[in-house]
């Protein structure tokens, strides 16, 4: 017998046993169903939260300087009560758009753990992965409606007032 084969018997004999367990207590099958389903969602929804918190996107060496930079602007310090802006307020879509929050999560997950363990060549100086990236990484914080009045630089000024820093042998903390 080939593997197929036996591939397709389990599925037959797995597919014989639920529709038995659904004929003889219907109730208690769609009770189950109803809660693996909802433990899903709830699995996803924890999954999603707890790897977009500001400490899980910055235990990856490469965003030490991007860590660094947020806890010294505008979107870190800010008054008592007020909400303080994380990494995913930015740089994720919102969760009223969860298909796109999800396909992002997974898209950009899987291809910046790609490059950390493969493209070696991106962690010898800092600030490629920023340069790289900085005409296209906030293309989220309109949508999600977040500055509420902060005045946030654009690219071109950041870049001129950092090389004007660097000139000078500044650090640049206009990131």
């Amino acid at each position: 017998m080939s593997l197929l084969q036996k591939v397709k018997r389990t599925a037959q004999q797995a597919s014989d046993t639920a529709a038995s367990l659904y004929k003889k207590n219907p109730a208690v099958f769609t009770v189950a169903s109803v809660f693996i389903f909802f433990s899903g969602i709830a699995a996803i929804y924890a999954s999603v939260e707890l790897t977009s918190t500001p400490e899980f996107c910055s235990s990856c060496h490469i965003m030490e300087q991007a860590h660094a930079s947020w806890t010294e602007s505008v979107h870190y310090n800010v008054p008592e009560g007020e909400k303080r802006a994380a990494c995913r307020d930015c740089h994720l879509p919102p969760w009223n758009r969860p298909v796109e929050l999800l396909w992002s999560k997974a898209y950009h997950g899987i291809k910046d753990v790609a490059k950390n363990f493969l493209e070696k060549e991106e962690m010898k100086y800092p600030g490629y992965y920023f340069n790289m990236k900085s005409n296209r990484v906030l293309k989220n914080s309109y949508k999600n409606n977040f500055h509420g009045g902060i005045i946030v630089k654009t690219n071109m000024e950041v870049n001129k007032e950092c090389a004007e820093m660097k000139k000078n042998r500044e650090k640049c903390s206009a990131i």
